[in-house]
């Protein structure tokens, strides 16, 4: 792990030597202000810029045994970029306090099988909360009505906090492409419903 870790931090070191580095703030997934004053013209630094990583093959893994076998490592590239978003399918529930330790973290994706309530717990107001959908609630169900309880239950939760509602992953539409705007409808109603 410490040879990858050296070689990926080579490469984006060299990378931001060549001044190659462009803004990416705007992302989808960070819709953020530009980090660290970024210059007006010039070369961009690490610093400067989200980078994003998960721990999904760690899903099953203790906290302990993820912090000493991956995330020791992921700390260092980490440290490295101005703003952190972690997480991704996996189930975090009980792992909130070791990401949470992550330098620069600024988004905790809380994914469908992580415990909402214990990730508000965790993570507090300081940070956005990526909350994520299941795609096959959304896409094979007859109704989104089993989705709009689950949806309204979390959004009730989420009031006060920073966070983002994001439906990804998705593998089919069932035939019905109209279902991606009826979730959007739902989604951004019930967001503005408990806003």
């Amino acid at each position: 792990m410490a040879k990858l870790t050296e070689g990926i931090l080579r490469a984006v070191r060299v990378a931001e030597s060549a001044g190659v580095l462009t803004p990416n703030h705007h992302e989808p997934m960070f819709c953020s202000d530009p980090v660290n004053s970024p210059p007006a013209s010039g070369p961009l630094r690490l610093h400067h810029l989200w980078t994003a990583a998960n721990s999904q093959e760690f899903d099953l893994i203790s906290p302990d045994m993820q912090e000493e076998f991956l995330l020791s490592y992921q700390k260092v590239l980490f440290q490295q970029f101005g703003a952190v978003q972690y997480g991704c399918c996996e189930n975090l529930t009980t792992k909130v306090g070791i990401v949470r330790r992550i330098p620069h973290l600024r988004i905790f994706v809380c994914s469908f099988w992580t415990d909402l309530d214990k990730v508000l717990e965790g993570c507090g107001r300081d940070l956005t909360i990526m909350w994520r959908q299941s795609s096959a609630q959304v896409t094979i169900n007859a109704t989104l009505d089993e989705h709009r309880r689950h949806l309204e239950s979390g959004l009730r939760r989420l009031q006060g906090y920073h966070y983002q509602v994001v439906l990804r992953e998705l593998q089919t539409l069932s035939n019905r492409p109209e279902r991606l705007r009826d979730w959007a409808r739902l989604a951004i109603g019930l967001a503005e419903k408990y806003a």
